[in-house]
This record gives structure tokens, sequence and C-alpha cells, in this order.
């Protein structure tokens, strides 16, 4: 039985220890020091994990696995080669955020973060024939989407990379 990470959670892993490895996420840019979780669908109940990060720093990131999609669907299964979507989503809990005991950084200053930080950051995963070298985050040509006003408050930032599944 392969118990190696998926491409795709690879990808996922790269993405969130870029954000944890940044200032703005790390508690050094956060008015009370606390960090901003970063939240996955590995470490238990992922409601649970929102609800608790709301309710302690008044904001969190989430990165779930991301969607693929294959270059030539008409391929044999030999070439496996497309685009996954990464996607991370920023929720606020505005009131809790932005008092005293919150982290004070804004959804919308976070989302904006998060494009600074992925986009064009190589992957550092293995891809079949690729023209891009080395393959990329690459934000998409709209890449924050407001997904609804609250509570809590939350916007999407949506990347597109180059992998080849096994």
């Amino acid at each position: 039985m392969n118990t190696e990470p998926s491409m795709l959670q690879q990808l996922q892993t790269v993405a969130v220890s870029a954000l944890e490895a940044d200032p703005m996420f790390d508690g050094t840019m956060s008015a009370n020091g606390q960090a901003i979780p970063v939240i996955t669908e590995y470490k238990n109940d992922i409601v649970t994990q929102i609800e608790t990060a709301l309710g302690s720093v008044g904001i969190c990131a989430v990165v779930v696995t991301p969607l693929f999609e294959l270059f030539d669907e008409l391929l044999y299964p030999g070439e496996l080669s497309g685009w996954a979507y990464p996607s991370v989503n920023i929720q606020e809990d505005v009131p809790a955020n932005q008092s005293p005991s919150g982290t004070q950084i804004h959804a919308i200053t976070l989302a904006s973060r998060v494009v600074a930080v992925l986009h064009c950051l190589p992957t550092g995963l293995a891809v079949g024939d690729v023209a891009e070298s080395p393959p990329r985050f690459i934000g998409l040509k709209r890449p924050l989407v407001l997904v609804g006003e609250g509570p809590p408050l939350s916007y999407q930032v949506n990347f597109q990379a180059h992998v080849t599944l096994p």
C-alpha cells in the first residue's frame, strides 16, 4: 500500500508551509502577537478548527487539497499532466478580530498577502513534459473573490499550478 502523499497533497503542503513562514501569518505582524491559523482537512474536524480559530484570534486561512483538470483528457493514462487549482479561503469574524484580543489584520489584507506570498512561488514538485521551469503557483487572472459578507467574512484566493499525477 502506497502511503506517500499524492501530488495534490504535496502541492497543498507547499502552500501551507509558505503561508505559515510568512510574518503576517506567524504572529510577527499581529496586534496580539498570535499566529493566524492555517487549517487543512488533515488536522481533524475542519469545521471545529475554523470555529476555534475564529473564536480565539478572529481570523484563519483554510487550504484544502486542490482540484485537478487534465490538459488533454483524450491522452492515454501514461501522461496525466494538468492544472491543479489550489485555493486559500480567508475567514474573519470581524468583531472578534478587530477587538484588542484579535490580530487586527483585515481579511482583505490577509487575502492580498496570500497572493503576494504564493504568486510565482516555485512548487518544487516534479512535473512531466513542461515548458515552464520550475513549475510555480500562478494566481488566476482574478485571484480574489468575495465568498460571503459574513458572518464570517470570507474571501477565496485562487491559483493554478502545473502538476503530473503518477
